[in-house]
This record gives C-alpha cells, sequence and structure tokens, in this order.
C-alpha cells in the first residue's frame, strides 16, 4: 500500500512495518519469496523509492547493488525458487534485473528488451527457462538459462 509502509499480519494482528523496525520505505510495491543459500525462506521487498530489500532471519537488509538502489522505482518481482537466479526485479529505467545474494545482472535494451521500463513479468507456464516481460514499449519474451546471451524476442 503506497505511502503507509509495509502492513504484516499473523492471523489475529495486523501491523505496520516502519522504519523503526528496519524497513526503510513507505512505499513497498511488490513481494516475493525465494531460498536463501542454505535453503531459508528469503521475503525480498520492492519499493517504489528506495530500492530493494530482503529479510532473513537476521532482519532487513538493504541490497547492495549501486545498480538496483539507483533506480527511481521497482514495480515488480519475480521469485525464482530453488533456481538461480533468487528474484526477477522489475525496475522503472533500468530493465530487469537478475538478482540473488551473491550477484546480480542487466537485461536492457541491448539485450533486445523494448523499453527500460519494466512493469510486469510472469514465468511461462509452458517453459520454465523463459520468463514474460511487459515493458512500456511492448512484450517481450526470453530464456533464463544461466551462461546463455539473454535473446529477448518482442512480441
Amino acid at each position: 500500500m503506497l505511502g503507509v509502509g509495509l502492513v504484516h499480519g499473523d492471523g489475529a494482528t495486523w501491523s505496520v512495518v516502519s522504519q523503526a523496525d528496519g524497513f526503510p520505505s513507505r512505499n513497498p510495491t511488490d513481494l516475493a519469496v525465494s531460498s536463501g543459500p542454505r535453503g531459508q525462506p528469503i521475503l525480498w521487498v520492492a519499493s517504489y523509492d528506495r530500492g530493494l530489500f530482503w529479510r532473513d532471519a537476521g532482519g532487513w537488509h538493504a541490497l547492495e547493488s549501486a545498480r538496483v538502489q539507483s533506480a527511481s522505482g521497482v514495480y515488480g518481482l519475480l521469485a525464482n525458487p530453488g533456481r538461480r537466479p533468487d528474484v526477477w526485479v522489475g525496475t522503472r529505467g533500468l530493465g530487469l534485473q537478475s538478482v540473488d545474494l551473491s550477484s546480480w545482472r542487466t537485461i536492457d535494451e541491448s539485450d533486445g528488451l523494448p523499453s527500460p521500463e519494466v512493469n510486469a513479468f510472469a514465468a511461462d507456464p509452458a517453459d520454465p527457462a523463459s520468463v514474460w516481460i511487459g515493458t512500456a514499449r511492448g512484450l517481450a519474451t526470453g530464456a533464463t538459462a544461466r551462461g546463455k546471451r539473454w535473446p529477448c524476442r518482442r512480441r
């Protein structure tokens, strides 16, 4: 909910996770859960104004990627449980980011993405190695397999 912050429910009560709790943004835009290096669950939170954050048993952490943090907005997340990257990050102006806790990769117009503004994306149910990407200038799809060049195809 933009302007209110991150809201957490435990089945009985609801509470706002604030800056005092370690989450620095009042403008979360999306959530995703992936598995960490030792199989532990990691909660990823995108924010419109402060970049990308993750939470594990140790609390909240800012992703230390100047590339992701400099995005004027992170619109969406897509978890990739059990595979790398941990999460796909759709940004406003910096393309699609392939992110895990140790590295990241940018997929942008030089890779065939129609626009650097990624508004939505989803895994292809017919091909788990592909992702559909909705941009400000149209739809694209590309293979996510590691070690391969990202061949975006405009649709």
